[in-house]
C-alpha cells in the first residue's frame, strides 16, 4: 500500500535553530507511512547476525578491520528495493489488523528501524567490552565460560544502559541544543538515498543520489592507494626522508612511531581516525587540536628529553608497557595460573611497569578528566538538569523546536519499560557475581560499578549531544577496583564491564532515541528495535586489554612509585571548570565564556595509537570545511 503524500507541519519555514540540523533533517513528517514491517523485522535479523559475526572474526584478528555503521545504511538500503522488487504485493487481515509482506515503496522509515536495530552500536566499534573480557578470561586466565552464562553476562551491562537511558532521554533527545552531531551524517545518508532527484529546478547537475552513488565507489577505491599501493600517501614524513637517520627527527616528526609534526596526509583513514572532522563541531574541534598541541607537541618533548618518569630510554611513542630492558612487558611473568593473582616475588624479580611518555601524559590527562567533566557538568548543566529530572522546568531551560512538535503525535515510552529493563540487567549482574565464583567478583564490587555508570551516563551524554564525543573515565574506573581489590585482575575486568559498559551503551541508546526523533519513528518503535539490537549481541566498544588489573595501580601509581604524581592531576582537573565559571561570572564577555575544559581535556586522549598526524590532519581538514 502505498504512503500518503508527506505532512508538513502547520508553518512550512519552521525548523532547528540549528543549521548543521536544518541541513541533514526534514521538518516534515507522515506519520501514515509505514514503519515496522516484515522488511524492517528480516533485515533487522540478518544484517545484525551477518554483521556482528564478522565484526566478531575480524576483531580476533590483526590488523582488525571492522564493518561500520554506514555500511549498515548502504546494504539496508540494497536489502529493502531488493525485497521491494522481490515479495508479492497482497495483504492479510491479521486479528483485525492489516498485515502486508510488501506495503509499498521501501521507506526511509523502514530503513531507520533497521539501522536502529542492527547498525547503530557499530559507531562504538567493532566488539562490546564484555566479549572481549570473555576472550581474556578463556585465553589469558584459563577460565573456560559456559555460553549461556556469557551471553548472559553481557546482556546484563546492556540492560542496565537501556534503563539508564530513559533517565539521560529526558534531558537529551527533546532539547533543540542536544544536536548529537553524529547521528546527522546518519540522517544525511537516509535522506539522500530516498530523496529521489533534488526538489530545486534550477539545480543543474546530477542529482543527491547519483552524487552519492558515484562518490562512494571512487572513495573505496581510493583507499587501495595509501593502504596497499603507495602507503607514502599515508605517511607522508617529508622532513624524515630527508634524514632518514637522525634520531631526535624521526621521533618529532614521523608519523608511526613519533609525534608526527606534519599535517599533510592523502589517506581519509589517517584524517578520520579519531572520528569524522566533518560531524563534529568547529568549536570542539578547536580545544581538541588545541590542547593536542599544548600537550604532545609542546609539553611531551620537554618531558622526553629530561628524561622524567625514566622515559627516555623507551619509544615517545608507544601502545603498550614496558620492562626495564624496554622489551614490551610480559604479564604472564608475574601472573600466579593456580591463584589468578599477582605473584609479588615474580613481580619483584622481573620489572616494574614503565610507560612509554605519550602513555604516561595520556593517563596523567585521563587523571583530569573525570573530575573536570563532573564539575563542567553540575555548574553549567546541574541546575538544568535538576529541574528537568524534579518535572519542574524554568523558561529557557532549553529550546524545543520543530522535530519535538512533530514527535507529540507519537505516544512516549513509559518509563517503567526502562526501569524493568534495569532491574533485570541488575538482577543478571548479581547473578553473575553468586554463580561463577572463579572469577572473584564481590557483590559490592558490582554496585559500586552500577553506581558510577548511574553517575556518569549524564555527563557522558552531555558532551557526547554536543560534540560527539565519548569520555575517558577508563583510568578511574579501572583504578578504583585496583585499589579496593588489590591483585585481583577479574575483579578488575568484571568492574569495568558493568560500569564503562553500561555507561557507553546508556549513551549509544540515547543517541539512537535521537536518530528516531529526527527521523520520526515513534518512540516505541525506537525501543522495540535497539532492544532487538540487543538480544542479537551488537557490536559495541572494544575492549582495551587490562593490564593495571594484575599489577595494581598502587605499585604504578603509589607513593613511591615511578608515576606518582599523575594522579594528583585530578585535583587540576575538579578544579580548572570550577576557575573558568568564576572568571565567567566575574567577566562574562570575554572569549572564556566559550571555553569548555571538559572536552579540551577529553579530546587529546586518543594518543596513543593516535599519533600528531591524526590531529593535525583532522583538524586542517575542519578548517577547509568549515562553514
Amino acid at each position: 500500500m502505498a504512503a500518503k503524500p508527506e505532512l508538513e507541519s502547520d508553518d512550512p519555514e519552521e525548523d532547528s535553530p540549528y543549521p548543521e540540523v536544518r541541513a541533514s533533517v526534514s521538518n516534515t513528517d507522515d506519520p501514515d507511512m509505514p514503519c515496522l514491517t516484515f522488511r524492517a523485522v528480516f533485515l533487522s535479523l540478518v544484517i545484525g547476525l551477518v554483521f556482528n559475526a564478522a565484526n566478531t572474526f575480524f576483531y580476533l584478528r590483526y590488523p582488525a578491520a571492522y564493518l561500520t555503521s554506514p555500511t549498515i545504511v548502504l546494504t539496508g538500503y540494497l536489502g529493502g528495493k531488493a525485497l521491494e522488487k522481490l515479495l508479492p504485493i497482497r495483504s492479510w487481515e491479521i486479528a483485525g489488523h492489516e498485515f502486508s509482506l510488501n506495503p509499498g515503496p521501501f521507506n526511509v522509515k523502514e530503513h531507520t528501524i533497521i539501522f536502529l536495530a542492527g547498525g547503530i552500536s557499530l559507531d562504538t566499534g567493532p566488539a562490546p567490552w564484555g566479549l572481549a573480557a570473555v576472550i581474556v578470561w578463556d585465553k589469558m586466565y584459563h577460565q573456560k565460560l559456559r555460553e549461556g552464562f556469557s551471553y548472559l553476562f553481557l546482556l546484563s551491562a546492556q540492560l542496565m544502559g537501556l534503563g539508564l537511558a530513559g533517565m539521560a532521554s529526558s534531558l537529551f533527545v527533546q532539547r533543540a541544543d542536544a544536536i548529537w552531531p553524529q547521528n546527522l551524517s546518519i540522517c544525511a545518508m537516509l535522506n539522500t538515498l530516498h530523496a529521489g532527484d533534488d526538489a530545486e529546478g534550477y539545480f543543474i547537475g546530477p542529482s543527491r543520489l547519483r552524487l552519492f552513488a558515484t562518490v562512494v565507489p571512487l572513495a573505496g577505491l581510493w583507499t587501495f592507494l595509501p593502504g596497499y599501493l603507495f602507503t607514502a600517501v599515508s605517511y607522508f614524513s617529508v622532513i624524515c626522508w630527508i634524514w632518514p637517520n637522525k634520531v631526535v627527527v624521526n621521533q618529532i616528526f614521523g608519523t608511526v612511531n613519533g609525534l608526527g609534526m606534519s599535517f599533510i596526509t592523502l589517506d581519509w583513514s589517517q584524517i578520520a581516525y579519531i572520528g569524522s572532522p566533518l560531524t563534529m563541531p568547529f568549536w570542539a574541534q578547536v580545544h581538541v587540536f588545541g590542547a593536542f598541541v599544548v600537550f604532545y607537541w609542546v609539553l611531551l618533548p620537554i618531558l622526553y628529553y629530561t628524561n622524567v618518569w625514566e622515559s627516555a630510554h623507551m619509544p615517545i611513542m608507544g601502545t603498550g608497557g614496558y620492562d626495564r630492558f624496554a622489551q614490551p612487558y610480559d604479564v604472564n611473568r608475574v601472573l600466579d595460573l593456580q591463584t589468578l593473582r599477582l605473584n609479588q616475588t615474580a613481580y619483584d624479580d622481573y620489572s616494574p611497569l614503565y610507560l612509554p611518555i605519550s602513555f604516561a601524559m595520556t593517563y596523567t590527562l585521563a587523571w583530569t578528566i573525570p573530575p573536570a567533566l563532573l564539575m563542567q557538568t553540575l555548574l553549567i548543566f546541574g541546575p538544568v538538569a535538576y529541574r528537568a529530572l524534579r518535572g519542574r522546568p524554568k523558561p529557557g531551560d532549553y529550546v524545543t523546536d520543530i522535530h519535538a512538535k512533530l514527535m507529540k503525535r507519537y505516544p512516549a515510552v513509559p518509563l517503567w519499560w526502562h526501569g524493568a529493563a534495569f532491574i533485570v540487567g541488575v538482577g543478571l549482574a548479581i547473578g553473575a557475581a553468586l554463580f561463577q565464583p572463579s572469577l572473584h567478583i564481590p557483590l559490592a564490587a558490582v554496585f559500586l560499578a552500577i553506581a558510577l555508570a548511574i553517575v556518569w551516563i549524564i555527563p557522558d551524554c552531555y558532551i557526547a549531544a554536543s560534540t560527539g564525543m565519548s569520555v575517558a573515565i577508563n583510568l578511574l574506573v579501572q583504578t578504583i577496583p585496583g585499589v579496593l581489590w588489590q591483585g585481583e585482575p577479574l575483579t578488575n575486568m568484571v568492574f569495568k564491564v558493568f560500569c564503562i559498559m553500561t555507561m557507553s551503551n546508556g549513551g549509544v541508546f540515547v543517541k539512537g532515541f535521537k536518530l528516531g526523533h529526527y527521523m520520526k519513528i515513534p518512540p516505541k518503535y525506537t525501543f522495540f528495535a535497539q532492544f532487538a539490537g540487543i538480544l542479537l549481541g551488537n557490536a559495541w566498544q572494544i575492549y582495551i586489554k587490562e593490564r593495571l588489573g594484575l599489577i595494581g595501580p598502587t605499585r604504578q601509581f603509589g607513593k613511591g612509585a615511578i608515576y606518582y604524581g599523575p594522579p594528583f592531576a585530578a585535583f587540576v582537573g575538579a578544579t580548572l571548570p570550577l576557575l573558568v565559571w568564576i572568571w565567567n561570572r566575574r567577566y562574562p564577555f570575554t572569549f572564556m565564556r566559550k571555553f569548555n575544559v571538559a572536552v579540551a581535556l577529553n579530546g587529546p586522549t586518543g594518543v596513543p595509537p593516535a599519533t600528531g598526524i591524526n590531529y593535525s590532519s583532522w583538524f586542517l581538514t575542519g578548517v577547509i570545511f568549515r562553514k
